[in-house]
């Protein structure tokens, strides 16, 4: 017993010792950083370092600028990839059948080839407020336009009418009409293409890289709507389309 509680005596006496010791060795460490703290009052910072901190600004501003050019970039080229599509349609050929006065019905030829899908509407023998230009007549307009989307510009190559829908982050969607004796080509490499029927008429919905292109007509008219929205809505877009000034 007398052994044990020397032992516990002896331990205790330690513990208090590291006790000690760690108390003074914190108050001697507070004490440096005390004093690191008065010396870095008087501390003059070189103008170096200054000059290495703006320089450093001004480069992460012109990083961020062209970041925001890329973004641009990217919008811009979206856009010139439709103005290119709608260029091919006005420089194309325009065919007419010698049977002029026969009863005609009208179908959607698809040619697939290995990189474009060309679409021509050939005669087969069985039986919001929108400014819009004056001369327009017999034009066509969407009565339901996806959420987020309006009214943003119109445009007319020739014969071809042009409706841009846009959002607020730059976006577009293109509704495009023209005389269905016009011929025209999509880029459909790598493409998903589907079979569609748009108010009892056959249609063509073509998706790459997350954008839809729906092509479809009527007796008079060949139409394509164009932008990067769901299938469905793309498709209920469509079906809301209604002549105007008839």
């Amino acid at each position: 017993m007398n052994h044990k509680d020397g032992s516990d005596e002896h331990e205790q006496m330690m513990e208090s010792f590291y006790r000690y010791i760690g108390y003074q060795h914190i108050k001697n460490v507070g004490k440096e950083f005390d004093e690191i703290s008065e010396l870095a009052k008087d501390i003059e910072y070189p103008k170096e370092l200054d000059s290495w901190f703006n320089d450093y600004l001004e480069k992460s501003k012109k990083a961020e600028m062209r970041n925001k050019r890329i973004i641009f970039i990217k919008r811009l080229a979206k856009r010139v990839a439709m103005v290119t599509l709608v260029l091919g349609i006005g420089l194309t050929v325009m065919t007419f059948s010698v049977d002029a006065f026969r009863i005609k019905f009208l179908n959607l030829v698809t040619d697939v080839t290995q990189r474009y899908t060309g679409f021509q509407v050939v005669e087969i023998e069985d039986h919001e407020a929108i400014n819009i230009p004056a001369d327009w007549n017999n034009y066509y307009l969407l009565d339901y336009v996806t959420n987020g989307y309006s009214f943003d510009r119109i445009q007319e190559f020739g014969e071809n009418k042009i409706v841009f829908y846009q959002n607020s982050q730059g976006d577009e969607i293109q509704f495009s009409q023209f005389p269905n004796n016009n011929s025209f080509q999509v880029d459909t490499e790598n493409a998903v293409t589907t079979e569609i029927i748009i108010n009892g008429n056959k249609g063509t919905l073509v998706e790459k890289n997350g954008l839809l292109t729906l092509i479809w007509y009527n007796a008079n008219h060949a139409f394509y709507l164009m932008g990067n929205i769901d299938k469905e809505e793309i498709i209920k877009m469509a079906e809301s389309f209604n002549v105007k000034n008839e």
